[in-house]
């Protein structure tokens, strides 16, 4: 039953990934030229999460073990599949959290009406520096990933001592099995851990209140928007926001949870395990749903193509006309603007 859910939840998220970057590209209106590339990024990172989860990796917990079995394509790299198993996960984590933090950058820029912030935001050097950055990360942990791994000829010992906490638990043979086995008693395995762990907790409560403070500036500066371009304002943070919390329950928690039940030896099974695992797996679907429902030129086009809402048409007209920047006081009532709006309209475009 368990095989058959982790398939089911991988592939329904991602087609609904494939669905968002889909509906992007063919129904974007036009005034959101720059926004689609934040958006791809940011689903293909989606996409990315449930196929690492469901289909390279695929794995089997076995708590209250350290760790379980990989089911996945990696099997076929055999130990050395094993090792780099965790990190595959991990990478896929970050680099969804690090488009979603690109996604509330672009929004501080496009509220803060700098020219050449906003500028620096969508050039090509900052694009190239962040996934220079997720390289090395992404070096980094693999590298740990393939430290903390514990060696075959290691593994019985560690299976025994897990399970001298837990006698009414067997403990599973593994010789013929490619596993992800931890080791977390070292120093390195406590200090990954908690970098993990509490920048995970640090990143999401930062990106929290910045998107309240999106809103706090929206309202601030609701007089210099046209009522469509609030509307629309509004509805991008909002998904922002609903992103942002999606993590923390479908990730974040679980974790936690089994974190806190491992400490105190008590609340951990195998099903535990597997609702971790189907959670994270979750979490890239969830996040094209809130994509596709919260933005409202997607969900149009969605329900038209579900149920044939052709009064959606008129609607997705508006936003092709309607300018997304800020208004200011040199623009007249025929659409003139000066070099900073003309900017603005180019690249205030940005949907989380």
């Amino acid at each position: 039953m368990y095989g058959f859910l982790q398939t089911a939840i991988s592939v329904v998220s991602m087609i609904l990934s494939s669905i968002v970057v889909y509906v992007v590209f063919f129904h974007s209106p036009r005034s959101m030229g720059t926004y689609t590339r934040f958006i791809t990024n940011f689903t293909l990172c989606d996409f990315m999460m449930s196929f690492c989860v469901g289909f390279v990796v695929r794995p089997f917990p076995i708590f209250p073990f350290d760790g379980g079995l990989v089911e996945g394509f990696v099997r076929g790299l055999g130990d050395t599949g094993g090792a780099i198993s965790f990190a595959i996960i991990l990478n896929a984590l970050a680099y969804c959290l690090s488009a979603q933090c690109a996604c509330i950058i672009y929004r501080f820029s496009v509220l803060l009406d700098n020219k050449a912030i906003l500028q620096f935001v969508v050039s090509k050097i900052t694009w190239t520096f962040a996934y220079t950055g997720n390289v090395i990360f992404t070096i980094g942990t693999t590298y740990l990933s393939v430290k903390l791994q514990v060696r075959r000829e290691d593994l019985q010992y560690f299976l025994r001592d897990t399970a001298s906490h837990h006698p009414e638990v067997p403990i599973p043979n593994l010789d013929n099995e490619v596993y992800i086995y931890m080791n977390f008693s070292g120093t390195i395995a406590t200090i990954t851990g908690l970098l993990v762990v509490f920048g995970f907790m640090i990143v999401e409560i930062i990106s929290l209140g910045c998107v309240f403070t999106i809103f706090h500036q929206m309202e601030v500066k609701k007089h210099t928007f046209s009522p469509t371009t609030y509307k629309m304002h509004r509805q991008l943070t909002a998904a922002l926001l609903a992103q942002v919390i999606a993590p923390i329950i479908f990730i974040m928690l679980p974790v936690m949870y089994i974190m806190f039940g491992r400490y105190y030896r008590s609340g951990l099974s195998e099903l535990t395990g597997q609702v971790l695992v189907l959670c994270m797996d979750m979490y890239g679907g969830i996040s094209s749903m809130i994509t596709l429902y919260f933005i409202a030129p997607y969900r149009r086009v969605v329900f038209k193509a579900m149920w044939g809402w052709r009064s959606s048409s008129k609607r997705v007209e508006e936003w092709k006309t309607e300018p997304w920047a800020i208004r200011t006081k040199s623009i007249s009532t025929r659409g003139r603007a000066d070099g900073l709006e003309k900017s603005l309209r180019r690249g205030s475009r940005m949907v989380p």
